[in-house]
Order: structure tokens, then C-alpha cells, then sequence
């Protein structure tokens, strides 16, 4: 280890707000920017092992570079790493041994006190220092402009200071990050930096002019005649829950009781934008005046991708980027606005194919091979609550717990080919285990069986209530564990010498502690003087806590570990048995790996094989998988 180089690298690169070339325009993501012919490297401020920082100029980098020596002893860091490490692989065809981003260790480490992950106010909250403000002035200037305009040497100086901030961030947070989840981070990151999969160029052209025919049909059939309803905050609310949708809803700062989260900036919205049904996303967007649906917008930037050429790599590619640590319990987010984590499945009803999906090919002579954690949170569900009845029907390869469970909401014997009812067993299931009412299942069952199905379902209230009934009661040991959460290890955790373990977990001063050392954090917990709920807040924004959803975020958490534990477990003997085979897209409790066509049977038993060893900090978990061999994303779903 004492031979590595610790690199890190500030790239300055050529940008002009006015013409909209610019990673802060509207529309403009990192790969446009950096693929455009208008782009241009001033420069690159570069500090090794600490050492003092010197500043590259733009035409020197690829002869710096080379000067590094083999780079998979470089282990390189840089604050917003899918950018800088883009551009060195991209353009220069250079790819370290191993990424850490201090943007995502801010976003991992700091995320429950800081709303910005920005090198300026990450460097601020550590102490470490601030930006300087030169990179204003040469607004609009390349590098012989700026070379004349006289700024070219403060320019340098102000990419070395912030190299050195990267620098002092990283050794503030890099040593209390566990070593297993930079493991991962580095798999997660090449996914972008090293791009293999491709895109059909035909077929999303075809989709992106169905979705713009179908945009106002889909309005005109939810009943909105005029657009000027949607402003009535009880209208919207009253639409959204007449397409099984549950209205979002967020803490008021100010009486600290529950209101509509109606704004383009809250969380609930913005998921509303990505929801699967695109009659959704059209209400939303028709609400917020958005003249494009995310699914229209998002087909046009795959086009865009499609159309790029990657220096290194070729053409018409799409790499895949995700966020590490980009939700509370540190699941993998999408970026780049393209969210490649939530594309649209196929919907029958509308006959709509999953065309985003079906887009995403392998290269000619390759295939990929999809596995799936199956029901891993259900699994995760009993075992941390002790449901024995549950986990026998799991262990049990021969029986279907959500048919049972759907045979008893029904009062028949309900089957796989019964679709409907075993539809809503298993949507049940996999709602009720997190504490969801009846009005919330029924609107899930309503809008997610059209999409998952082809087929609409939709309960009565009775029947909706029934089925939860049903759930509560046969699962005694799960909502057993509600009231456990809700009402000690909440409030015990509002205690500075709180210090026990639950399962797998440590429970501590706001906060649980995770098998692999992360934390979930629910800073500043405690309990409204309004309405008794228990509140925290986190990056600034106030949300509510209660047993079930604590439950959803322990085990979410711990099946995210499981799933990218596997990942990193077999990265190494994946890379020498099959030829550099690595993982090239995540979805939640999925792993995509692309590999030679002769090498995807074998690939797909191994991988089979690593998704069913429980972790050796839950051993008794049993675990599933279903895989798929194929050469289109859409297909093998």
C-alpha cells in the first residue's frame, strides 16, 4: 500500500453562461458538456500525497498524467469525481486504480446537517477553508483569452486553492468512512467513467414522439378540462388520490403540523415528476407549469447520450450514474438528470412498451446478466421481527407467500395464474409491512397494478380496509416490532447515553448504526409540542418519524448492504475469470453485469450462487435471487 499515489485533480475547463454552455444551464448534463466541440481544459490543479500543488496547463495534462506512472497505483480524489474523473477518461483515456468522490463523502457523512454538498460549504463546515471567486471572472473565456486578459496566473492559484480544500476534506472524512462502502463507490463510479452499454437510437426517437402525442390525451382523460384547477391546492390533492395516488405531504417549520408538499422543490414532487404512470407525471407537471414530462425529457437526453461520441470509447453509449449515498439510507440515487435507476416498465393497458428500458442494449458479442435479490425486503422484514410463520413460507421453495396471504384477504384458494388477486397479496405485503394505511394500499394497488399488470384493480374501501386488517393480524410479530420502534427505541434514542442492539443494528444518540459502520441519522429528534408526532430533520428539511417507517429505513439500509456487498465480493475473481466482466448498471436490489456472450452462463450461476450466502452479521437470513441472461435491458426484466 505504501507505493500508492494519492492524487487529487481540479479541472478548470472552459464555460459561458450566456450562450448556455454551462454544467448550470437548464437542459445542460455532464456528458453534453464535456462532449461538445466548445469544450476546452484550461488547466488542472494536481496535489500528490499531500505534497505542495501545482498547477498544469491545459495542453500538459496528457504528458502529467503520463508522468503518474501505471495508474491503477493512483488512487484518485477529486469533489464531484463524475466530472474530473469523466474528462480524464473520456478525453485522455486515463482511468485510475481506485475513485473517491468528497462530494459523496460529504453527502454520506454530513448529510443530515448540511442542505449543500459544494466544495465551498463543505470546506466552511469543516474548517478547512473557502473558495475564492476568479472562476467569475473568466466567464466566457477560454484559455488564450483569459491568458490575455491577464487572469491566467490568479486563475491557477484559485484551481491550487481549491485542490487543496478537496485535499483537507478528504482527510477530515475519508478516515471515518468505512473501508468496504469506498470499495463500493469505487465499483458504483466506473459504471460512468468506463462506458459499455449502448442505446437504440431508432426506437427512442420513435418513443419521444409518442410521448409528446400522448401528453395532453393524458390530461384531457384525468378529467382536467382547464389547467388553472390544478392551482387549488385541494384539487390537485383530489386528483392525484383519483389516480391511486397518495398526495405528498411535508412538516410545516412553522406550526410544525402536516401540510401539502405541493412546491417544485419538495421531495415529494419531484417524485411525483418520476412517478411510473405517465398520466402522473403529466398532473404534475401541468401543476408546476413544466412544459415537458420527466419520461419526455429524459428520452430526449438518451437521445442526446446516443448521438455523443466518447473519445476512448466510442459511439452511442450510455454510461450509467449514480449517487452514492444518494437517499437517507444510503441506496444508490440517480444522476445526471437521466435517473437510469426508475425507468418506465411496460404498460399494457395503454399499450405503451418500456421503450427506455428496451433502448438499453450490450455491444455485439456481448450479453448482460440481471439478478435480482428476490424479496429481500420482505425477507429483511420478518427476520428482523421475528415472523417465523413468514419465514418458514420463505424457506419453503414451494410455497408462495403472497398468494397465501392473498388467499386469505379473497376467502379462496388464490394461485400465480390468479394475476389481479395475487397482485394485491403481494402488493400487500410488501406495503403493509412498513406500516402503510388502507387509503395508501388501495391507491397502490390501483395505480401500480396498471402499470406491473396491464390489468386495473381497484379495491372498495371495505376490501382495502379488510386487507390490512388481515396483514396486522396474521404478522403480529411485525407490528409487534411498530410498536417497539414507536415507543422505545424512538424516544430512547433522544438520550445522549443511548447504546443497545436491535438485530443486526446499534442503536445510539440519534442515530443507528449500521453493520458496515454508516449511520442513519435523525438529528435534532423529538417530539412535537403540536401533535406528538416525532420529528428530525435532515440536510435542513423537518420529516416525521414513526415505528413503520423507521422499520423501511433499517431495512432498506441493511438490504442495500447486502445486495452491493455481493457486488463488491465478487468484482475481483469476476475481472480475472470473465475477462473484466464488471457491473454496469444498479437498480435498488439489482445487479447488471455485462461480459462476453461465452462467459454469461457461467457468470450468471456465480452470481446466483454469492445473492443466496447470507452476511456473517445476519446469517440466518434466507436469501433468493432470480437472474436472467440477455442483450436488451427491457427484455430480461
Amino acid at each position: 500500500m505504501s507505493d500508492l499515489l494519492y492524487v487529487v485533480g481540479d479541472l478548470e475547463t472552459y464555460y459561458n453562461t450566456a450562450s448556455g454552455y454551462s454544467l448550470r444551464a437548464k437542459g445542460m448534463d455532464i456528458p453534453s458538456y464535456i462532449l461538445s466541440p466548445e469544450f476546452e481544459a484550461i488547466g488542472c490543479a494536481f496535489k500528490v500525497n499531500g505534497q505542495k500543488t501545482g498547477w498544469v496547463d491545459g495542453p500538459d495534462i496528457p504528458r502529467f498524467l503520463s508522468s503518474l506512472g501505471d495508474p491503477s497505483r493512483v488512487v484518485f480524489i477529486a469533489h464531484h469525481l463524475l466530472f474530473d474523473g469523466s474528462i480524464f477518461s473520456w478525453c485522455y483515456g486515463w482511468v485510475a486504480g481506485f475513485y473517491v468522490d468528497t462530494l459523496a463523502l460529504s453527502r454520506a457523512l454530513l448529510g443530515y446537517v448540511l442542505r449543500r454538498h459544494d466544495l465551498d460549504t463543505v470546506a466552511r463546515y469543516l474548517g478547512v477553508g473557502s473558495k475564492g471567486t476568479t472562476i467569475h471572472k473568466v466567464n466566457g473565456l477560454n484559455r488564450q483569452a483569459i491568458i490575455d486578459a491577464g487572469f491566467y496566473n490568479e486563475y491557477a492559484e484559485y484551481s491550487c486553492g481549491d485542490a487543496d480544500l478537496c485535499w483537507g476534506i478528504f482527510k477530515h472524512l475519508a478516515p471515518v468512512m468505512p473501508v468496504s462502502e469506498l470499495q463500493i463507490w469505487d465499483i458504483v463510479h466506473r459504471m460512468a467513467l468506463q462506458p459499455v452499454l449502448k442505446l437504440d437510437q431508432l426506437l427512442l426517437h420513435e418513443h419521444l414522439a409518442n410521448v409528446r402525442a400522448e401528453k395532453e390525451l393524458l390530461l384531457q382523460e384525468a378529467g382536467i378540462a382547464d389547467k388553472a384547477d390544478l392551482m387549488s391546492d385541494q384539487r390537485f390533492a383530489d386528483i392525484l388520490i383519483g389516480m391511486g395516488v397518495t398526495p405528498p405531504t411535508k412538516i410545516s417549520l412553522r406550526t410544525e403540523e402536516e401540510t401539502w408538499a405541493f412546491a417544485k422543490t419538495d421531495e415529494g414532487m419531484k417524485a411525483l415528476l418520476e412517478h411510473p404512470d405517465h398520466a402522473v407525471q403529466a398532473v404534475t407537471a401541468a401543476r408546476l407549469g413544466v412544459k415537458t414530462t420527466i419520461e419526455e425529457s429524459r428520452t430526449a437526453r438518451f437521445i442526446n447520450l446516443s448521438g455523443l461520441t466518447f473519445p476512448h470509447y466510442g459511439t452511442n453509449l450510455m454510461p450509467v450514474a449514480l449517487k452514492p449515498s444518494g437517499a437517507h439510507t444510503h441506496r444508490l440515487s440517480g444522476d445526471w438528470k437521466l435517473n437510469q435507476q426508475n425507468l418506465t416498465r411496460e404498460n399494457k393497458v395503454r399499450k405503451r412498451r418500456a421503450a427506455l428500458r428496451e433502448s438499453i442494449v450490450t455491444p455485439e458479442g456481448y450479453s448482460m446478466v440481471v439478478a435480482d435479490a428476490r424479496q429481500i425486503e420482505l425477507r429483511g422484514t420478518a427476520m428482523f421481527c421475528g415472523q417465523e410463520s413468514l419465514l418458514a413460507a420463505l424457506r419453503d421453495l414451494k410455497r408462495d407467500p403472497y398468494s397465501e396471504f392473498a388467499s386469505r384477504c379473497f376467502g379462496y384458494l388464490v394461485t400465480k395464474a390468479d394475476i389481479g388477486p395475487r397482485f394485491c397479496g403481494k402488493t400487500g405485503m410488501l406495503s403493509c409491512q412498513y406500516q402503510v394505511g388502507w387509503r395508501k394500499y388501495r391507491g397502490s394497488v390501483r395505480h401500480l397494478s396498471v402499470e406491473q399488470i396491464g390489468t386495473l384493480v381497484d379495491l372498495s374501501a371495505a376490501e382495502a380496509q379488510l386487507h390490512v386488517n388481515i396483514y396486522r393480524t396474521d404478522n403480529f410479530n411485525i407490528t409487534g416490532m411498530w410498536k417497539i420502534l414507536q415507543y422505545r427505541v424512538i424516544p430512547a434514542m433522544t438520550r445522549p447515553d443511548c447504546d443497545f442492539m436491535l438485530g443486526p443494528v446499534r442503536v445510539m444518540f440519534e442515530k443507528i448504526v449500521l453493520p458496515n459502520g454508516m449511520c442513519l441519522h435523525y438529528h435534532g429528534l423529538h417530539k412535537s409540542q403540536a401533535d406528538g408526532n416525532w420529528l428530525f430533520t435532515y440536510g435542513w428539511e423537518t420529516k416525521r418519524l414513526y415505528g413503520g417507517k423507521l422499520l423501511e429505513n433499517i431495512i432498506q439500509a441493511l438490504c442495500k448492504i447486502i445486495v452491493m456487498d455481493v457486488a463488491l465480493r465478487v468484482k475481483k475473481p469476476f475481472e480475472k475469470l470473465f475477462e473484466m466482466a464488471a457491473l454496469k448498471m444498479q437498480s435498488h436490489d439489482e445487479l447488471m453485469y455485462v461480459c462476453r456472450d461465452q462467459y454469461a452462463p457461467e457468470l450468471k450461476g456465480v452470481l446466483m450462487q454469492e445473492l443466496r450466502v447470507p452476511p456473517t452479521w445476519w446469517p440466518e437470513i434466507p436469501l433468493d435471487v432470480e437472474a436472467e441472461i440477455g442483450t436488451c435491458y427491457g427484455k430480461v426484466k
